[in-house]
C-alpha cells in the first residue's frame, strides 16, 4: 500500500513537470489580458484593459470597454493614452493638461481661453479679442490696428479708420 502511494506520488510529479510552466495566453485567459509578468488579469478596469490573453494596455485618459480602450469625444488612442489630434477633433487641442481635451465640444467648448479649430493647438486670445469660429478676433466698434499680424475683426467687418473716434475701429 505505501508503495502503491510511492508510484502514484512519482506518476504525479512527472505529469506536473511535462506539463511545464503556466503561460499566459489566448488559451488560458480567454476572458482577459496578461500583464509584465505573466499573470492573467480579468476586469483590470483602464489600467489593465485588453482580452483574448493579448499584452494589458493602459487607457490614460479614457476606459477599458469589454476590452478595449475607448476614448472620451474628441479624442483617440495614441500609444496608450487618449490625445486629441487633427483627426478626432473639430476644435482645438488642449494636449497641455493632462488627460488631452478636445476644445469645441459641449462640454469643453472653445473660449478666449482656449481658442482655435480642426485640431489645432488652443491658443489664448489677447485682451480685447474673442474667439469666433475658432479664430479670435476683436468685435465690431472695438478698436483695432491695420498692422499684419494683429487680431482680426470679427465676421465681415474690417479695420478701418474712424474719423468719429480718430482711431482704427472695427467696422
Amino acid at each position: 500500500m505505501v508503495l502503491l502511494r510511492v508510484v502514484l506520488l512519482a506518476g504525479s510529479l512527472g505529469l506536473v513537470s511535462a506539463c511545464g510552466t503556466w503561460v499566459c495566453d489566448r488559451n488560458s485567459c480567454p476572458t482577459g489580458c496578461c500583464d509584465s509578468i505573466g499573470t492573467c488579469v480579468l476586469n483590470g478596469g483602464a489600467g489593465a484593459c485588453g482580452t483574448l490573453g493579448a499584452a494589458c494596455s493602459s487607457c490614460s485618459g479614457g476606459s477599458c470597454d469589454a476590452g478595449v480602450c475607448a476614448c472620451p469625444a474628441g479624442l483617440e488612442l495614441s500609444a496608450g493614452r487618449c490625445l486629441c489630434t487633427a483627426s478626432s477633433c473639430n476644435g482645438c487641442c488642449d494636449n497641455v493638461n493632462i488627460p488631452s481635451v478636445c476644445r469645441g465640444t459641449a462640454n469643453n467648448p472653445v473660449s478666449s481661453q482656449f481658442c482655435g479649430a480642426r485640431g489645432a493647438a488652443c491658443v489664448a486670445c489677447s485682451a480685447g479679442s474673442t474667439c469666433t469660429s475658432g479664430q479670435c478676433c476683436i468685435t465690431r466698434g472695438s478698436r483695432c490696428s491695420n498692422i499684419a499680424g494683429s487680431a482680426p475683426c470679427c465676421g465681415q467687418t474690417l479695420c478701418a479708420f474712424s474719423t468719429a473716434a480718430g482711431e482704427f475701429r472695427c467696422q
